[in-house]
C-alpha cells in the first residue's frame, strides 16, 4: 500500500485548481506580475523601507491625511472622499494608515479582473491586470482601483440589462473621479440606439452625482466650479496636444515640472522623453479602440465610443495631469476585449503577456526611482 503524502496531494489539489479555474489562473498571473513590480524595486533597494515609499508617496499621502485629519482647506478638496473613507474603514482594523491604502488598493485589484471576466471573457481579463500601468499602479497606494472596479460593474450591469445597478456603479466612479462624466455620451448613444426612452432613466443618478458634486464644491470652497481652481497647484489647463506635447518637451520652459531634473540611477531623462512616453500609451490604447469596432459583438458601438470619451480628452490637458496620461488612461480597459480578439493564438498571448512582465519591472523602478523616494 502506498502512503499517503500531504505534500503531493496538496500539489495535485492546487494544479488541478488552476488548470479547471479560470479566477485561479488570473489571480496567480496578477500576483506574479505585482510580485515583479516589488522585487525590481526590491533588487535596486533591498530595504523594507520600499512598502513604505509605495504607501505615503504623492497623491496616497493627500487621500490618507483626508482619512485620519479629515480635508481642511484648499487643494485636498479636489480628491474624492471615497478612498479615504475605504482607507479609514481598514484603518480601524489594521491601525497604520499607509497600510490600510496599501490594502485596500492591493485588495481592490483581485475584483476588476474578476468583473472584466464575467463581462467580457478570460483573455480581455488576462490582458487588462498584465499591462504595466495596471500592475504598478494597484501595487503602490493609489486611487485608480477604485474607479476601475466601479466601470467594470456598470458594464457589466449594462450588459445584463440591469440599469439601475449600472447606474449606480457608474454615478459612483464619476463622484470617485469626476472626469468620467464624459463618459456618459457613450452610454446614452447605446441606450437611444436601443429606441426604448425609459432607458433615460439610467441617466438619472448622475445627473444626481453630478448636482452633489458641485454642491459639495460650493459648501466647502466657495464656487461650484472651485474644481478648476483647485487644481491650479497642479498647472492643470486645457490646451491643444501640440501645446501639451510642448509643454511635456519643456519647450521654452513652459513645463515647469517636467523642466525639473529627472534622473534614474545616473541616467537623466531627455525632455522628449515625456511626450514620446504618451503617444506609446495612447496609440497602444487607440489600436486597441479601433479593434474593437472589428469584434463581433452587439457592443461594439457602445464600447468604441467609450474608449474615446476616456482616450480623447485627455489629449487636450496640460499640467501635472499630462505626465500622468498613462495612468490616466486606465479607463479605457475596453480597448482590451479588441486585443483579445487580435490576439488569435495563445502563443500570441503569451508572448504580450511576458512583455508586459518585463515593462512592468522597468516602469516600476523609474516611478519608484524618479517620481516616488
Amino acid at each position: 500500500m502506498t502512503k499517503a503524502n500531504p505534500v503531493l496531494d496538496l500539489i495535485r489539489i492546487l494544479r488541478a485548481w488552476f488548470g479547471y479555474s479560470p479566477v485561479a489562473r488570473l489571480y496567480a498571473v496578477l500576483a506574479l506580475g505585482k510580485g515583479v513590480v516589488l522585487l525590481s524595486v526590491l533588487y535596486i533597494e533591498p530595504t523594507l523601507d520600499v512598502f513604505h515609499v509605495m504607501g505615503t508617496r504623492w497623491d496616497s499621502n493627500y487621500y490618507e491625511i483626508i482619512a485620519i485629519h479629515g480635508y481642511g482647506t484648499g487643494a485636498p478638496h479636489v480628491f474624492s472622499p471615497v478612498y479615504p473613507v475605504l482607507i479609514k474603514i481598514v484603518y480601524f482594523v489594521v491601525g497604520n494608515v499607509w497600510v490600510s491604502a496599501l490594502l485596500v488598493t492591493n485588495l481592490s485589484s483581485l475584483l476588476f479582473p474578476l468583473v472584466v471576466y464575467k463581462t467580457f471573457g478570460y483573455k480581455t481579463a488576462l490582458l487588462a491586470e498584465v499591462f504595466p500601468t495596471y500592475l504598478v499602479f494597484t501595487t503602490i497606494a493609489y486611487s485608480d482601483i477604485i474607479a476601475l472596479v466601479l466601470l467594470a460593474l456598470a458594464f457589466f450591469f449594462l450588459l445584463k440589462e440591469k440599469f439601475v445597478k449600472s447606474s449606480l456603479a457608474l454615478s459612483i466612479a464619476i463622484f470617485t473621479f469626476v472626469n468620467l462624466a464624459l463618459t456618459l455620451p457613450a452610454f446614452g448613444v447605446a441606450l437611444l440606439s436601443r429606441k426604448r426612452f425609459r432607458y433615460l432613466y439610467f441617466f438619472a443618478l448622475p445627473f444626481l452625482t453630478g448636482l452633489f458634486i458641485l454642491l459639495w464644491f460650493k459648501i466647502v470652497a466657495g464656487s461650484y466650479f472651485a474644481f478648476l481652481q483647485l487644481e491650479a497647484p497642479w498647472g492643470a489647463t486645457f490646451v491643444t496636444p501640440l501645446g501639451q506635447a510642448l509643454y511635456l518637451a519643456c519647450a521654452q520652459g513652459v513645463g515647469s515640472f517636467t523642466c525639473q531634473h529627472w534622473a534614474l540611477l545616473g541616467f537623466v531623462f531627455p525632455r522628449i522623453y515625456w511626450p514620446i512616453r504618451n503617444i506609446a500609451f495612447e496609440s497602444f490604447y487607440s489600436i486597441g479602440t479601433y479593434f474593437v469596432l472589428r469584434i463581433n459583438s452587439s457592443q461594439r458601438v457602445l464600447l468604441f465610443l467609450y474608449d474615446l470619451c476616456v482616450i480623447l480628452p485627455i489629449l487636450f490637458i496640460s499640467g501635472t495631469p499630462a505626465m500622468s496620461i498613462p495612468r490616466l488612461l486606465l479607463p479605457a480597459f475596453p480597448a482590451f476585449v479588441g486585443y483579445s480578439s487580435f490576439f488569435k493564438s495563445w502563443r500570441a498571448t503569451s508572448v504580450y503577456v511576458a512583455s508586459c512582465l518585463c515593462l512592468a519591472a522597468v516602469i516600476s523602478v523609474i516611478e519608484y526611482f524618479s517620481f516616488f523616494a
